[in-house]
């Protein structure tokens, strides 16, 4: 399905823009505390690891897109490749996994917001970046890209700056840090595991460039866009990692202060601390809009091939699709109820179990580029060696403390999805066996 002639085209550097827009978030600047505390130095082969996988499985994706460009991206390849089913179970996947990143992001700015304002209660916040975000949303198609044009810009700046900053402060220290060569291999390997989905989640959004492919204005320059912000996002995430290890040690770190304020406020520059946690909310709300876009669009089309009820075809003004945006509207009410419910474990489970599912997505992009791809034996290989570390950080989630509620939930979760698909399948076929 070509792009609409509603939504302008894009080149591949304004793609790239928009996919940082969607990925570069509070996972990784919140998130990351967690996995610093827990992992320690061992969060930077994680990182370089999930790189590595992040582009196995975007390259897939960007191929099948060039074979076949639609506005139903790897939902549409997991129809093709094994049955409505399977693009129904990939659809309704990803749109939890999207809801869930959204409650997390909801939360993690709620949190950062309250760096100035502790007295005020965390479902204040999430409930005005809710608005906005739904506000950046109905500017449609010409306005969201306008709006993460700007986000993109302000936080990679920021990842930048943040860089010269901690390398200022970094050599007036002279501190380095070493992993601990006395520790066994297993216990460095399972640290190493545990921080994967933590490494991961700040990549997610990458698919979103899938989503949005058909627009480009040459497809075949899609895999210029994903390579150019992986290998961008991998350099600047790993740096500013480094630099944050070495200036302060990753057993102060925790989930309720972003790890880089933390090491700002350390340096004794608290005003640069302040507007560098501006920045990040800026950052969170752009993968927050990034993320109610990519949904509302996705369910418009799994409608439209009849893998979700036909009212989430309908449309408004500058082709915004209605239904499907209040129904992730709902989604997001349910987490701000939830953060204030239980604000001690909902970013930890909400970003973990966002994390499982989006890798199980992930997981049926490689699974339907074995069925509509070339048969190549190297590059097939490669795709199941990425394949086995998605499955090694699944399993990394449940023996984690702060990670196992998180993995709780994504089971439930996928357990009723996995009954609904089937249910769509028993359904499908006997509307077929009339017929």
């Amino acid at each position: 399905m070509k792009h609409s002639s509603a939504e302008p085209a894009l080149s591949w550097w304004h793609l790239s823009l928009i996919g940082a827009g969607g990925t570069v978030g509070t996972g990784y600047f919140l998130g990351t505390g967690i996995a610093l505390k827990s992992s320690g130095g061992f969060i930077i082969p994680a990182f370089l690891i999930a790189a590595f996988a992040t582009w196995i499985v975007y390259k897939r994706l960007a191929t099948m897109t060039m074979a076949d460009p639609c506005e139903g991206s790897f939902c549409t390849y997991a129809g093709k490749a094994y049955g409505s089913w399977a693009a129904f179970l990939c659809g309704w996947i990803y749109w939890i996994s999207t809801i869930l990143i959204m409650g997390g992001q909801l939360t993690a700015l709620g949190i950062l917001s309250r760096y100035w304002f502790p007295s005020i209660p965390l479902w204040v916040f999430t409930l005005i970046f809710a608005v906005l975000s739904i506000s950046v949303v109905l500017l449609g198609a010409r306005g969201f890209d306008i709006a993460e044009d700007f986000f993109s810009i302000i936080k990679l700046s920021a990842l930048v700056i943040f860089l010269f900053i901690g390398a200022a402060l970094l050599s007036g220290t002279g501190n380095h840090f070493h992993l601990n060569s006395s520790m066994h291999f297993d216990e460095g390997f399972n640290r190493m595991r545990t921080s994967l989905i933590f490494a991961f989640y700040s990549f997610a959004g990458i698919e979103v460039i899938g989503l949005m492919a058909s627009r480009l204005s040459n497809t075949k320059d899609i895999l210029k866009s994903g390579r150019v912000l992986i290998m961008c996002l991998g350099s600047l995430y790993v740096l500013a990692l480094w630099i944050t290890m070495n200036l302060q040690a990753p057993k102060h770190f925790s989930s309720e202060e972003s790890p880089f304020i933390s090491v700002l406020n350390q340096g004794n520059v608290p005003i640069v601390a302040s507007c560098f946690n501006g920045v990040i909310l800026f950052a969170g709300l752009s993968a927050l809009a990034a993320a109610l876009f990519s949904v509302t669009r996705l369910l418009r089309s799994m409608a439209d091939e009849g893998e979700a009820p036909a009212i989430f075809k309908k449309r408004w003004k500058r082709d915004i699709p209605l239904p499907s945006l209040l129904l992730a509207i709902a989604g997001m009410a349910c987490a701000i109820i939830a953060s204030q419910l239980l604000p001690g474990i909902i970013f930890e489970a909400f970003i973990t179990a966002a994390g499982i599912l989006l890798l199980c997505n992930w997981a049926f992009i490689l699974l339907s580029s074995f069925k509509l791809l070339d048969r190549d034996v190297m590059r097939n290989g490669v795709s199941l060696v990425a394949l086995g570390i998605l499955v090694l950080a699944i399993s990394g989630t449940f023996t984690l403390k702060e990670s196992r509620y998180g993995f709780y939930l994504s089971m439930v979760l996928l357990m009723v999805i996995g009954l609904a698909s089937l249910l769509f399948r028993s359904m499908t076929s006997h509307r077929s066996t009339k017929s």
